[in-house]
């Protein structure tokens, strides 16, 4: 693989907060699904390093936030795909152990110190925390659904063994679901 300077001027990673239990980054574009342009390869291996020497604190959850002013050609990729699966989601094992949030933020992520070759339009990141401290971009205004804990079966999960066992255990819906099926 062919990389140069501007690849590592594309993106930045920093570690934050007491001790280094916040993991932040900021790219010019956003991160695709097993692209394979050398930045992003180099953008995807320094998210995994960071986040691998990130502590996990006992009994706290993973909280990651996805920041971007607009949509992306058109089409609204999912928040969990940016923050989890095209990063790879392993990377996330033993900070996600207690449980996992994750949020979408549609606004103009803060201007960055460091020298990158265009502004920053996307803004990863990733924290420890408690299960209380509830959404921070979020305003609730009515629960739409809810869970009891729930079984997602020993060994290796997978996104679909979690999703098939939300489904099968998904306990009501607040309000009007319109005819959906859910």
């Amino acid at each position: 693989m062919l990389v140069d300077a501007a690849d590592a001027r594309r993106y930045s990673i920093t570690t934050s907060g007491p001790p280094h239990d916040a993991v932040e980054a900021w790219t010019v574009s956003r991160l695709q699904y097993q692209k394979k342009d050398a930045w992003q390869v180099l953008f995807r291996k320094g998210l995994r390093v960071k986040l691998a020497e990130t502590p996990y604190g006992p009994g706290k959850i993973l909280c990651g936030i996805y920041e971007a002013e607009f949509e992306t050609k058109g089409h609204r990729p999912d928040a969990e795909n940016i923050l989890f699966y095209n990063v790879s989601t392993s990377a996330f094992r033993h900070l996600a152990a207690s449980g996992l949030r994750f949020e979408r933020r549609f606004s103009k992520p803060a201007d960055l110190i460091e020298d990158l070759d265009d502004r920053a339009q996307h803004h990863h990141l990733y924290r420890s925390a408690s299960r209380e401290d509830g959404y921070s971009a979020w305003k609730r205004t009515r629960q739409l659904a809810t869970w009891d804990a729930i079984d997602c079966g020993g060994g290796e999960v997978s996104a679909n063994t979690i999703w098939c066992a939300m489904k099968s255990a998904f306990r009501r819906i607040h309000g009007q679901t319109e005819g959906r099926e859910v």
